[in-house]
């Protein structure tokens, strides 16, 4: 009875032993399966790591393109700081490799994954110091605002800023000894118009209330000079004379334009004030500058381009560049009734007619 006993109890014993190798898993296949687990765990890591840094990467680069090309003909006092800021960037970009080869085990995984993590945040910190770069330098540039007042009430507020002036040379252009300058409004520039009639929709045309739209105005934008830049031409062009250029009267000081270049400040195309007619209560939308009879820049490039003598293209692009400020004006005349003008310093703009402007606001240095 006693061996009977015992038989059972290892019948039972090597029952269960099988059971438990048929319906579980063994030490060994538990191990696999989390090694498993963990080498994809890690390869996901690595992989993730990998987008990271590239794309972190590819940022970098399109911020310093973009900051290139923002310096790219501006006065080089103005960007010189900018420039460091992008040297610096294009040291890191450039100094940086990626490792994109797979590692071959789970530790080469995580490993690597920990080395690119770390290149993404020093390339993440490099942009994110370019870009603010960027932005002071925005703000350093000239600035305006002023509000329009209708003759009916209505109020808008209208703010200018990025205010530069840029200027190229193409040897390549023009007879003989002479070439061509390229100027134009730099993209730093930025416009919002904004409609600010308590609890009321306004007119999108503020000085034709009832007009369908047609050509909305706000002002016209125009960089002043202390010189005539028309008179250091030369006379590469028989239209140039030292009279192109128009002088204004501000003050008890005589300013220059160059070649009428003042351009109306309008809402962008892209805004619903085209369809309606009318800002809505307190909407406020971008605008854009629109060339004025007299300047007729290309209108793919937005680009101003004339002819000068070879040997004096130099002094009148570092000219252009570096005007002693900016006015937004408004034209005196019956066309443009302006309530609040009775308050407002006046300009002459000396040409055929010496017409009489409004000056809406002015930047420092005028």
């Amino acid at each position: 009875m006693k061996r009977l006993n015992t038989m059972i109890a290892a019948l039972v014993c090597a029952a269960t032993v099988f059971a438990m190798a048929g319906c579980g898993q063994s030490d060994d296949a538990k191990s696999s399966q989390s090694s498993e687990e963990q080498a994809q765990e890690a390869k996901t890591q690595w992989s993730s790591a990998l987008y990271k840094a590239t794309d972190s990467q590819n940022d970098l680069k399109t911020a310093i393109t973009d900051a290139n090309d923002l310096t790219r003909y501006a006065l080089d006092s103005s960007v010189s700081e900018l420039e460091s800021t992008i040297n610096a960037a294009y040291k890191v970009y450039t100094g940086t490799s990626i490792d994109s080869s797979e590692p071959s085990d789970v530790e080469a995984y995580k490993t690597a994954a920990d080395k690119l993590d770390k290149i993404a945040d020093k390339l993440e910190k490099r942009t994110t110091s370019l870009n603010a770069a960027v932005e002071s330098y925005k703000k350093s540039l000239p600035s305006m605002s002023y509000t329009i007042t209708s003759n009916e009430g209505y109020t808008f507020d209208v703010s200018i800023s990025g205010l530069d002036m840029r200027a190229s040379i193409d040897t390549e252009q023009g007879q003989p000894g002479t070439v061509t300058i390229d100027s134009w409004v730099a993209d730093t520039l930025g416009i919002t118009i904004a409609n600010t009639t308590p609890g009321k929709e306004a007119p999108a045309i503020w000085n034709d209330p009832d007009a369908s739209v047609g050509t909305l105005y706000f002002g016209d934008l125009v960089a002043l000079y202390d010189t005539n830049l028309c008179a250091t031409m030369g006379q590469a062009n028989p239209l140039i004379t030292d009279a192109t250029c128009r002088s204004y009267s501000i003050g008890d000081k005589t300013y220059w334009d160059y070649y009428e270049s003042a351009a109306v400040v309008i809402p962008d195309e892209n805004n619903t004030l085209r369809s309606m007619a009318k800002f809505s209560v307190g909407e406020s939308v971008s605008g854009t500058l629109m060339p004025r009879t007299g300047w007729y820049p290309d209108e793919k490039t937005n680009k101003f381009t004339e002819t000068s003598n070879q040997d004096v293209s130099e002094q009148v692009a570092d000219s252009i560049r570096k005007p002693v400020g900016w006015a937004s004006v408004m034209e005196i005349s019956y066309s443009t009734p302006y309530n609040a003008g009775a308050n407002l310093e006046r300009a002459v703009k000396h040409d055929l007619w010496d017409k009489d402007y409004y000056i809406l606001a002015k930047t420092d240095g005028i």
